[in-house]
């Protein structure tokens, strides 16, 4: 890609790498991506690539409790869906992608601030909704520029930022994705 619209990717990259830093130096920052605990959230939907799975919280664990489209453990190298409401390492996954979202060290930005195609947010390549206390709404879009990461938004309340590639692949494989995430 050349020209303005790779300008445009690269300068957008940018400035919100320089916001990341910035905002890390201010102490008064929030520091969440889901504000709540990870013990509190009972229902997880993740779409993805017109495929979506969704679970929900059985005491301790979690289990898959209706799919479409979703790509089996089986699919190919690289691909970790849901093979069946029964697979055993699912429980896992869903708390530990939980644990990561809810941790209290992940900088956040105005979702104001990550807007337009750089980001791959509109449409996202990812949707999760999530529902605890309240019912929250995250997109995943676009790898940053250098590839570590793909940006997300929170709907409400409004927060965007980096998420980690592996976190970020791991809630794609759940729903079927396979490693090109």
């Amino acid at each position: 890609m050349r020209g303005p619209a790779a300008r445009r990717s690269v300068a957008a990259a940018l400035a919100l790498m320089v916001l990341m830093v910035l905002y890390r130096l201010d102490p008064g920052r929030e520091t969440w991506i889901l504000p709540e605990p990870a013990s509190s959230v009972q229902r997880v939907r993740i779409e993805a690539e017109g495929r979506w799975v969704e679970f929900e919280r059985t005491g301790p664990g979690w289990r898959a409790v209706m799919t479409q489209g979703v790509i089996s453990e089986g699919a190919g190298p690289g691909y970790r869906g849901v093979a069946s409401p029964g697979v055993e390492d699912v429980g896992a996954r869903v708390g530990w992608v939980l644990g990561r979202l809810c941790e209290r060290d992940a900088p956040t930005l105005s979702a104001e601030l990550v807007r337009g195609a750089p980001y791959g947010l509109e449409p996202p390549r990812v949707r999760l909704t999530l529902t605890g206390r309240r019912t929250y709404h995250l997109s995943i879009g676009g790898l940053n520029p250098a590839g570590d990461g793909r940006y997300f938004r929170l709907e409400e309340p409004a927060r965007a930022g980096l998420l980690p590639r592996d976190v970020a692949g791991e809630i794609a494989g759940l729903a079927g994705g396979g490693p090109q995430h």
